[in-house]
C-alpha cells in the first residue's frame, strides 16, 4: 500500500478524520518561511479536518444567548481542537516510526487570547506560524471564500483543520478550482423570499456558504453605488467555477485551524 493511501486510511477509519489531504509547500516555501520563521522547512504537509456538528453550528443564529455561545465555544475549541491534536500528534509518530521528519502545527488558539492584555485588534497576536487553510487549499480540500474561510464541496465552511508538515515523499494534490461570487443587495423584508427561492435550486452545502457566512450586512455604500433602493443587507454566495488557480497564499489568521 502507498504511504498516501496507508496514511488517508488510517486518519479517516482510525482517527476519524473527515478531510485529508497532502499539499506540496515547495512553490510558497519563501511565504511560509517569512510569515512562520526559517525553520519551516518541509517540502510538504498533510492537512486534516473535522466536520464540525451541523446541529450545533445551525444554533448560530441565536448567537447571543449565552447556552449557544457555551456549546459552540466547547464544541469547536475544547472538544474538536483535542481531537485535530490528537489526529496531528498520532500521524506524526507514524511518520517518525517510518524514518520521516515530521512537524505537527497546534490546532489551539493563540496563547495570546487567553491573557489579559490581548487585542482582538492586533493581528500579531492572532498568528500561528503557519497557516491550517493554506496547506488545506493547496492539497485540494477546498477554496477560500469571502469570508477568507476555508469552502470545501463536503461539508461547506463548516470545518476545522490540522497540519502536520514532513519530508514523507508524498503524492501532493492540487488547489481546488476557484469559486467566483455573486452579489445580491435586497431588502431586508425581500431576504427571507430571495431565501426560499435559493433553496429551492441550490444545494444545502452553498446555501450553507451562503446564509450562514457569506453575508455581509449594512453595505450600503455598496449598494448606492449599483443603484440599489433601501438595501441594507448584501449577500455574496460562493459558486464554483472551472477555472483552475494558482496557490495565492492565504492569511495567516483565521479560526478554522
Amino acid at each position: 500500500m502507498k504511504l498516501n493511501e496507508e496514511l488517508e486510511k488510517y486518519a479517516r477509519e482510525k482517527l476519524n478524520a473527515d478531510l485529508f489531504g497532502v499539499a506540496d509547500l515547495r512553490p510558497v516555501h519563501s511565504y511560509i518561511k517569512k510569515e512562520g520563521g526559517e525553520f519551516l522547512d518541509f517540502p510538504y504537509a498533510i492537512s486534516a479536518g473535522i466536520h464540525l456538528s451541523d446541529s450545533i453550528v445551525d444554533k448560530l443564529i441565536h448567537h447571543d444567548s449565552p447556552g449557544v455561545q457555551f456549546v459552540y465555544t466547547q464544541h469547536i475549541y475544547a472538544t474538536v481542537t483535542h481531537q485535530l491534536d490528537d489526529i496531528a500528534l498520532k500521524i506524526t509518530q507514524k511518520l517518525q516510526r517510518k524514518g520521516y521528519r515530521a512537524f505537527p502545527i497546534p490546532s489551539t488558539l493563540n496563547p495570546f487570547l487567553r491573557r489579559p492584555d490581548f487585542t482582538p485588534s492586533n493581528p500579531d497576536q492572532l498568528k500561528s506560524v503557519f497557516s491550517h487553510k493554506l496547506s488545506a487549499h493547496l492539497a485540494g480540500l477546498g477554496w477560500i471564500g469571502k469570508n477568507t474561510l476555508l469552502i470545501t464541496p463536503e461539508y461547506g465552511p463548516r470545518v476545522r483543520l490540522v497540519s502536520i508538515l514532513t519530508d514523507a515523499p508524498l503524492a501532493s494534490g492540487k488547489p481546488m478550482e476557484d469559486a467566483w461570487m455573486i452579489v445580491i443587495c435586497v431588502s431586508k423584508s425581500a431576504l427571507w423570499e430571495l431565501s426560499k427561492a435559493m433553496l429551492s435550486i441550490l444545494p444545502k452545502v452553498w446555501i450553507d456558504v451562503w446564509i450562514q457566512l457569506n453575508v455581509r450586512r449594512t453595505d450600503e455604500l455598496f449598494c448606492r453605488e449599483n443603484s440599489v433602493q433601501e438595501a441594507v443587507v448584501c449577500v455574496f454566495m460562493s459558486v464554483l467555477t472551472a477555472i483552475p488557480i494558482s496557490p495565492n497564499p492565504v492569511p495567516f489568521r483565521g479560526f478554522q485551524g
